[in-house]
């Protein structure tokens, strides 16, 4: 999924004109490769079948048909809607639209202040030029491997390291976190606690004694967050 297409589907979700669901990425591996970013967004009451492009065209309407068709086949007890999201519309798909029972969502993407999933830094860096703000430490520490990514609960852009987040998972075990870190934001990580980052999965597990550097460093992690880990393990003692 391109960065443009990010951007309109976290508006989307973020305007709560869907509901409150989970954005189900991995039913998208169906579609053809050379139309808008199909996404399948679940709620209680229904899953909504989407394409995300700048502009809503009589191709977004093609390749939405097609991945709407092939969901609804594979999942016959649930309802399934459609949509396009964009920020603009082709005038003459407006009555289109209408007449398909296809839902037009004209949105307008924020910039927002996400937060690196890894280190909880500043996501202030916008050299890269595709709209994201990035993480200056990270960037700074892991360059071009430092990428932007949308949560799969609730679409908000968060920063991501994922050669770093392979060893992480390592880790997770020791602890005590079952998430899969790259596939949610910090906020949706631990839902009923505050934000919970990578490296500060690791400060405490250190600092409950359950963890120790030489396990940190069997697992691979980068010398330049062992000693970030190193000095808030420190601060919090």
């Amino acid at each position: 999924m391109d960065a443009k297409a990010q951007r309109i589907y976290h508006a989307l979700v973020e305007s709560g004109a869907l509901g409150k669901g989970m954005a189900l990425t991995e039913l998208t591996a169906t579609a053809s490769e050379d139309g808008p970013a199909p996404l399948v967004y679940r709620t209680k009451e229904r899953d909504w079948v989407l394409v995300a492009s700048p502009t809503a065209t009589r191709q977004s309407f093609l390749h939405l048909a097609e991945v709407a068709m092939g969901h609804a086949l594979d999942h016959e007890a649930v309802t399934t809607e459609t949509g396009v999201a964009c920020e603009t519309v082709e005038e003459p798909l407006r009555a289109s639209a209408e007449r398909l029972n296809i839902n037009l969502f004209e949105v307008k993407p924020s910039g927002g202040n996400p937060l690196c999933g890894l280190c909880g830094g500043a996501m202030a860096d916008m050299s890269q030029g595709d709209g994201w703000p990035r993480c200056q430490r990270c960037v700074r520490l892991f360059g071009a491997q430092h990428e932007v990514r949308l949560c799969s609960v609730c679409l908000t852009p968060f920063g991501a390291v994922p050669t770093v987040e392979e060893k992480l998972r390592e880790v997770a075990v020791d602890t005590g976190s079952p998430w899969p870190v790259s596939t949610f934001c910090p906020a949706c990580r631990t839902p009923e606690h505050a934000p919970v980052f990578g490296v500060d999965l690791l400060v405490r597990g250190v600092g409950e004694g359950r963890l120790s550097f030489d396990r940190i460093k069997e697992a691979g992690i980068p010398k330049e967050l062992l000693q970030l880990i190193n000095l808030r393990v420190q601060a919090k003692r």
